[in-house]
């Protein structure tokens, strides 16, 4: 009987040892499986850093690019500012040119015209008349 209880507990022993070989290959295949996940999120995570890296770079490029063109847009705003304000006094020195050039002129101003100056045939023909006025 004790050959029996050994051979059955042999037989049980080597269906354990078969069955947990079997689970360590399986075990063996799923350390494979998560390895080559492993190295592959290895890989990706080395590749997006890369990238994160890039985008920085080209971020910094674009906030000193986006300054030099504010810099460029003050300057070119406060040129434009002062031409406004050059076309502006220019614009009222021509227009008190033109209201003084066709505005009616007083009689004191009217009088004190130099005649002879402005037009000397009208000059030298209305002392004509004034002698002739006055002689006559």
């Amino acid at each position: 009987m004790l050959s029996k209880v050994l051979g059955g507990g042999l037989a049980a022993c080597v269906v354990i040892i078969g069955l947990l070989w079997h689970q360590n290959g399986n075990l063996h295949e799923d350390i494979g499986t998560a390895q080559a996940a492993v190295n592959q999120a290895v890989q990706t995570n080395s590749n997006n850093l890369t990238t994160i890296t890039d985008l920085g770079d080209r971020l910094t490029q674009c906030v000193t690019d986006r300054q030099v063109d504010e810099a460029a847009n003050i300057a070119v705003v406060s040129e434009l500012k002062a031409d406004i304000l050059d076309l502006s006094q220019t614009g009222m020195e021509t227009r008190i040119e033109r209201e003084e050039i066709f505005r009616e002129p007083s009689c004191e101003e009217l009088g004190n015209l130099d005649i002879h100056a402005v037009c000397p045939g009208l000059a030298s023909s209305m002392r004509r008349r004034a002698i002739s006025i006055d002689g006559g």
